[in-house]
């Protein structure tokens, strides 16, 4: 089967996504992260708890962001007319051009691609 001949969702179901109402935590995640101090007397570094996180959820932080931006920009293109550009800066990619290359690692096909295949048809017309 071809890699876009049906939806990827990363595991997510359509219906929890769109009622997930990821679209008001948008601009949380263009957000830089946050610097969390860790705990009085704690001998845990960056490191250490990049490592924590991988261990526990299998994949690196890194990864897991690029995975919450690519689902929130799926989301976008689903629902919305927005530009590419748009939606890249509003789902923290920066660029266009940076959005397509994740889309790429995490789906297989280009923003264009995914929005022509699963764009929502308006009901007003």
């Amino acid at each position: 089967m071809h890699p876009y001949a049906r939806r990827q969702t990363l595991g997510r179901p359509r219906q929890e996504r769109i009622s997930g109402g990821a679209t008001p935590h948008l601009d949380r995640v263009a957000q830089p992260p946050a610097h969390v101090p860790a705990p009085a007397g704690s001998a845990s570094s960056s490191w250490s708890t990049c490592a924590g996180f991988s261990q526990d959820v299998g994949i690196t932080p890194a990864r897991y962001v690029e995975q919450v931006r690519v689902r929130a920009a799926q989301t976008l293109l689903e629902n919305t007319d927005d530009t590419t550009d748009t939606v890249a800066r509003r789902c923290g990619f920066g660029t266009a051009e940076t959005m397509r290359r994740a889309f790429q690692r995490v789906l297989g096909i280009p923003p264009a691609s995914y929005r022509e295949r699963f764009h929502a048809a308006h009901p007003w017309g």
